[in-house]
């Protein structure tokens, strides 16, 4: 069976974790936990060492040989969610994102709560490549609309606005995933 790499540009949001739990109040509870927090969310990470450790967090399935955490995040309440974030996204972090941070709490670089999160929404161009072997170049194209990314742009703001996000808490952006498998 082959491999299949995506690359996605979107509009979406930039915010650092310790912002974005700091924003969550009961009255925008679910949306923080399941867009902000969502399955589409991810660190600002070139190589996924970040990216994975808060995939567990997110889904409750912390493992290490210090710490053994299963925890029913669906179930938790808006207090309860926020503090486990808090404790989680301060505990893990190293340089590979695995690792309880017991000399790199203070260190920004390492510190997983300190992390920016990106959050992608509006897709605004794609690219997929399947196959064993895939050597070069592929890409797409789209012709550029500025009203678009205005109007998604705006339409973000809104969005975050509704829910009583602070605006210099996060940025309004082009998010560029990629993944592979």
């Amino acid at each position: 069976m082959g491999r299949d790499d995506r690359s996605i540009a979107s509009i979406g949001i930039s915010i650092r974790i310790k912002d974005a739990i700091y924003a969550i109040n009961e009255e925008n509870f679910t949306f923080m936990r399941d867009f902000i927090f969502g399955e589409e969310s991810f660190i600002d990470d070139s190589n996924s060492h970040f990216t994975s450790t808060y995939r567990l967090i997110i889904d409750g399935c912390c493992h290490h040989k210090e710490i053994k955490h299963i925890a029913d995040v669906d179930k938790f309440s808006c207090e309860e969610y926020k503090k486990y974030m808090t404790e989680m996204t301060k505990i893990f972090g190293g340089e590979s994102g695995h690792f309880p941070l017991k000399q790199y709490e203070e260190d920004d670089k390492y510190n997983l709560y300190n992390q920016t999160l990106l959050v992608p929404h509006y897709e605004l161009i794609e690219t997929t490549r399947f196959g064993w072997h895939r050597e070069g170049t592929n890409g797409t194209c789209e012709p550029l609309d500025m009203k678009n990314l205005s109007f998604y742009s705006e339409k973000m703001k809104r969005k975050m606005k509704k829910r009583k996000i602070p605006e210099d808490k996060y940025t309004v952006c082009i998010v560029l995933s990629q993944y592979g498998g």
